[in-house]
């Protein structure tokens, strides 16, 4: 990690008023929302699903799209609600401090929804915590990772809806998948650190299983050409590589046409894919660690353990020398032909991981859940 000459520690931005009072319970309440909606991404997601939890909840949101510069210009200078929103990770707060300008936190109490993927948070994002009055996270992984460094500033567990993916009317052979075949997906982003994601681990579970032809495994990736693509040259003959451009739709056919879902990370601050593949009502196969753990275990999956390793190599924000988890390949591989021999049990539990997530990340739920804490005393959740 470089050294910093002056390392600032967290507490409030210079400039950065104390917040309003809090809204009697029950009032109306309005608030801007910031963030990069128009994105494809997980953040953009997120942001997406938190406007809509948001709205369920009588909750007045104003929209506004940070990719936007008329947007920004307009909230530099306009009047906006009391409560800003902020839907950006701790390296991005100063910046976007900049660019919206004080009179965009004036008066106003301003929250930070983060995310993080590791147990350790960087000390040169310490700042972050001085341009929030408090921080919103997706789960107490990443609570337990930032609390330690917030200060005054509370860090606060609230996760975002999940839902079932919308799907297209299709069946496996528009994706050019075998229909008799029991069916695993792993989907990912090679932009968001390929080591990370690990789609390798999940290559070589499939491999030493030994469950070819009886099952099937599909990678769906996006941004391809952002990482060092290993999993091109996978050479197997039960594996499709699926890296072209899909609707919306079609991808979320997959996770209902597969069988089971897979994700053998390294680090995940709340692991989207595998709790919408849980909200399809499919098990996962998944590393314990990480976001995960909040909402996966035997009762709707396989977890799989782990060996606590040092990164080798400065992977995008993860230092060389932190610490990630590196799954237990052959536990996967067991996981693997469990699912094989006995879809019976593998979608019973996939029924059960469907009505755990409507029960804990259904929108009202979650909506409900944000206004309480709008509506609360700032300090501890």
């Amino acid at each position: 990690m470089r050294v910093l000459a002056a390392l600032e520690l967290p507490g409030r931005a210079k400039g950065l008023p104390a917040q309003p009072p809090i809204p009697v319970p029950g009032a109306s309440l309005a608030l801007s929302l910031a963030g990069l909606f128009d994105e494809p991404s997980g953040l953009g997601q997120s942001a997406r699903s938190l406007a809509s939890a948001l709205s369920s909840q009588g909750i007045a949101v104003q929209r506004l799209n940070l990719a936007d510069a008329g947007e920004v210009a307009h909230a530099r200078h306009g009047q906006g609600p009391p409560i800003n929103l902020v839907h950006l990770n701790a390296d991005a707060m100063r910046r976007t401090h900049a660019r919206l300008g004080p009179h965009f936190y004036e008066k106003r109490r301003t929250i930070g929804y983060w995310y993080w993927e590791l147990a350790q948070f960087r000390r040169d994002w310490h700042h972050a915590f001085r341009y929030v009055h408090e921080v919103w996270v997706a789960t107490d992984f990443v609570r337990q990772a930032l609390a330690p460094h917030a200060g005054h500033v509370p860090v606060v567990c609230l996760p975002p809806p999940v839902t079932a993916p919308m799907r297209a009317p299709v069946g496996r052979s528009h994706f050019g998948l075998p229909d008799d075949r029991v069916l695993f997906l792993f989907a990912f982003d090679a932009a968001s650190q390929e080591a990370r994601k690990n789609p390798q681990a999940a290559i070589a579970a499939f491999a030493q299983a030994a469950v070819h032809p009886r099952a099937h495994l599909a990678l769906k990736v996006i941004n391809g050409e952002a990482g060092r693509g290993t999993w091109r040259r996978h050479g197997h003959a039960g594996i499709t590589v699926l890296d072209g451009t899909m609707s919306a739709e079609d991808v979320g056919a997959l996770w209902h046409l597969a069988d089971c879902y897979v994700s053998l990370h390294r680090a995940e601050g709340f692991g989207l894919t595998v709790a919408e593949a849980l909200a399809a009502g499919r098990p996962v196969i998944a590393t314990d660690y990480g976001g995960v753990t909040d909402y996966l275990d035997s009762e709707v999956g396989w977890p799989v353990p782990w060996r606590e390793v040092a990164i080798e190599e400065d992977c995008g924000p993860y230092l060389a020398g932190w610490l990630w988890a590196e799954p237990d390949v052959a536990a996967a591989a067991r996981a693997m032909q469990e699912v094989t021999t006995n879809l019976t049990e593998a979608r019973t539990r996939g029924a059960r991981a469907r009505e755990r997530m409507q029960v804990r990340y259904a929108e009202d739920v979650c909506g409900a859940a944000f206004r309480r804490r709008l509506e609360s005393p700032q300090g501890p959740a």
